[in-house]
């Protein structure tokens, strides 16, 4: 009875301690999370980017969201058709990652590069640019663009 206790319990040991593993997500995981969440509010002027940034104040926060409200705005009176932000390229430096996103709207290809810098458990926007067009497909998308 004893060994197949110890068994049973070795067993839901091992599971528990897979599962945990299975779902971790790797720091470069959410640094991409981090950039296709940037890109989509960025785009929709939603303000919820402004929560990603790092280093910044309530008040540099609450001025952000107000900006991007009024963009908004302005937005409205002329539509545009639906984005499709993905990633198209990840370095890892040090601590931090490069992620640059390729957004295309309306027929219109850009890039963004978005520096993800850890933040407790997860990451925050260090600093983020669009990319030159002459950049677009190479490692400048993201060295260039962010200053590495």
């Amino acid at each position: 009875m004893r060994k197949h206790l110890a068994t049973v319990i070795c067993i839901t040991a091992a599971a528990l301690a897979l599962s945990g593993c299975a779902g971790a997500e790797s720091k470069e995981d959410k640094a991409k999370a981090l950039a296709l969440d940037f890109a989509h509010s960025r785009e929709s002027h939603d303000g919820k980017y402004c929560d990603l940034l790092d280093g910044r104040s309530a008040n540099q926060i609450a001025e952000c969201k107000k900006d991007e409200a009024d963009l908004k705005t302005k937005a409205a009176a002329n539509p545009q058709p639906a984005m499709n932000p993905k990633v198209s390229q990840t370095i890892g430096r040090e601590d931090k990652f490069g992620v640059a996103v390729e957004v295309t709207q309306a027929g219109t290809q850009q890039f963004v590069a978005v520096e993800a810098v850890p933040n407790g458990d997860g990451f925050k926007i260090g600093k983020w640019n669009y990319a030159d067009k002459a950049d677009y497909g190479t490692d400048q998308v993201i060295t260039k663009t962010l200053g590495w």
